[in-house]
């Protein structure tokens, strides 16, 4: 009997077990390899009495998005389904390499699984989901949808769930398009409450979406400045290029329709005094644009063209910054860093034609910013500063974002961007790109844990815009408030965050623009230096022609002196590669520019001995740091 009860006992626990096993919430999540190819894989999420801890399971690496992402996802769950999510341990698998959906592509799926787990309820096991979630539920919009939607309907899913806006993509109707090939249907969703109502209803049903009153765009009329009128310029420019481009496409394009109505809500822009955002939104149809003409780039097209904008930014001069333009002059070194990063990315993009396009496309977009801008710049005059002025200040700066710079991925690109500028000795580019880097950061960290509504009350009225000294920080106030109508008008929480990010901007810029100003008044300048009283006597006494330390043996000792130091450096150079790490080799690096900007060595032998010494020689970046060092040393001259 005994044996009998404990049969029976093993046989409960393994149908538990078993049931427990197959409760398992599973969702389908499309992702895009590295290859550029999409895929489909399986999420599965179980939920167990604990203390509001989230594992997950098969990632080797997880960035600090994926990380925010899920508790993001497991807080809007629990509060559309009433629970309290601290009374709960959470167990994420993600069936696929773990790249792969890193990152905020993936929340909108981690939230449904949540769901699924928290209402007991069951998911369609024929819907696949993308994008991003936010911690009040609502979705944001993710890259490679159209490549996603492909994976989905290849792999006979029949509900694709999108981000709302994002139906248009690539010159392709998604939903449109998702029907005719593979009969699935792709829908919006606005937040985790509408995607609940797609991926809990009968298997294989239709969904029906609701009924969108998007508001028409109205801005008030933002103040204008003084100073204002060279990034109109540029914007109208911009607008008018981008609609040409546009017209030439076949009437059918969606490409076309989309940047069309970018240039009217550009133009509209423009007349409302929102300089910056009608620029940017004409910088982004050209991309558009750009990436559609590129769709299917192969690897050689693709190195044609890194190498023809590589050239293109070498011929760019590096501006010569002066009190008078220092804004613009940095502006446009800073765009030409931005894009020669951007051709790095394409260099380890080539497998992936999308991934390389948009790279080519944003870096082309940068040199042609930075072309306008280095005229603008041009157009100040003024006398050439001292770069080494701003050295300190760019080092205090660069350090103090560094704690800030992982919490966002736009400020770690403008930490990596500025660390390489301060290398390079373009110290105020270095300033001001710490000061985006600090400022995004900043932002994301006091926001983060916020509710839209308890954000939205740190933005400060357009009436402020005279509170900011420098044209930029305007420029991106005013673009700040822009974003902020939109988050209102729309309801998407990216627009939000973008608004408080931007006013952060707004303040470091002007803070790292006085800091500039002030380092250059702490240098003395030989007009400066102390003047020689007007009665003072001279009195000439003739050195002697012999001696130990006559004119011609300091001359000698001087000249020796050179010599040796160059030889020094050509004995070095031979050493072999190996012998220096990558840090030593900086360091000589960072030598032979003070001596170019010292006028110790003459710039023939700084080329042959910086290409010696370059452990990155192959980096479109450093040739930067060169052009850098040789117009210090101009300004000194």
């Amino acid at each position: 009997m005994s044996i009998m009860r404990k049969q029976l006992t093993l046989l409960a626990v393994f149908i538990l077990l078993s049931s427990s096993a197959l409760a398992l919430s599973t969702i389908y999540v499309p992702a895009v390899g590295s290859n550029g190819e999409g895929l489909l894989t399986t999420v599965t999420a179980e939920a167990v009495p604990g203390t509001g801890e989230i594992d997950i399971s098969l990632h080797s690496f997880f960035s600090v998005e994926t990380q925010q992402s899920l508790r993001d996802a497991v807080g809007a769950a629990a509060a559309l389904s009433g629970k309290d999510a601290s009374k709960y341990d959470f167990r994420y698998r993600i069936n696929t390499d773990a790249e792969v959906i890193d990152g905020p592509s993936g929340g909108a799926a981690f939230a449904l699984l949540a769901y699924a787990e928290f209402a007991h309820k069951k998911l369609r096991s024929d819907t696949a989901v993308t994008g991003a979630i936010k911690k009040d539920g609502s979705f944001g919009k993710i890259g490679g949808v159209v490549k996603k939607a492909e994976a989905a309907g290849n792999n006979s899913i029949k509900l694709f769930i999108m981000p709302l806006g994002q139906q248009e993509q690539e010159n392709v109707d998604i939903a449109s398009s998702a029907q005719e090939r593979w009969g699935m249907q792709a829908v919006e969703a606005r937040n985790l409450s509408e995607a609940v109502t797609y991926a809990f209803s009968p298997q294989g049903s239709t969904v029906e979406e609701p009924t969108r009153i998007v508001t028409p765009l109205v801005l008030a009329k933002a103040p204008s400045f003084e100073g204002d009128l060279p990034l109109k310029q540029i914007a109208e420019k911009s607008v008018s290029d981008a609609e040409k481009q546009a017209l030439a496409l076949p009437e059918s394009s969606i490409i076309r329709k989309s940047v069309l109505e970018s240039v009217n809500t550009s133009r509209y822009l423009l007349a409302q005094g929102y300089y910056y955002s009608a620029a940017n939104a004409a910088f982004l149809a050209q991309i558009t644009l750009a990436v559609d003409a590129n769709a299917n780039i192969t690897p050689e097209r693709a190195t044609e063209l890194i190498n023809r904008l590589d050239n293109k930014s070498s011929a760019q001069p590096v501006p010569n910054k002066t009190l008078e333009n220092l804004e613009w002059s940095v502006a446009a070194e800073l765009r030409q860093y931005w894009a020669l990063a951007r051709l790095d990315d394409a260099d380890a993009d080539m497998n992936s034609s999308n991934a390389v396009a948009q790279d080519l496309a944003v870096a082309n977009q940068w040199l042609d910013a930075a072309d306008e801008m280095i005229a603008i710049a041009d157009s100040f005059g003024g006398e050439p500063l001292d770069e080494l002025a701003f050295r300190d200040t760019a080092k205090k700066l660069v350090a103090r974002a560094e704690n800030y710079s992982e919490l966002d991925t736009e400020a770690a690109f403008h930490f990596k961007r500025a660390k390489a500028e301060l290398e390079d000795g373009a110290y105020a580019a270095a300033a001001y790109d710490a000061s985006f880097a600090y400022a995004f950061g900043q932002a994301i960290a006091l926001y983060a844990d916020k509710t839209t509504g308890e954000a939205s009350k740190a933005l400060l009225n357009a009436s402020n815009t005279d509170k900011f000294k420098t044209a930029w920080a305007k420029y991106y106030f005013i673009h700040a408030q822009y974003n902020y109508q939109e988050w209102l008008r729309t309801g998407d929480s990216d627009n939000l965050l973008n608004a408080l990010k931007l006013q952060h901007l707004a303040v470091q810029l002007d803070s790292a623009n006085e800091m500039l100003l002030n380092a250059t008044q702490t240098l003395t300048t030989p007009a400066e230096a102390s003047a020689a009283p007007a009665n003072m006597t001279i009195k000439i006494t003739p050195t002697p022609s012999s001696g130990f330390l006559n004119r011609d043996t300091v001359l000698l000792i001087l000249g020796v002196l050179a010599l040796a130091v160059v030889a020094l450096l050509v004995v070095v150079a031979r050493s072999p590669r190996n012998a220096l790490n990558p840090h030593e080799a900086r360091a000589k690096l960072d030598k032979l520019d003070e001596l170019l900007i010292d006028g110790k060595i003459s710039e023939s032998n700084y080329d042959r001995l910086r290409q010696k010494y370059s452990p990155y020689s192959q980096s479109t970046t450093q040739k930067r740091a060169t052009k850098q060092a040789k117009l210090v040393r101009k300004q000194k001259k």
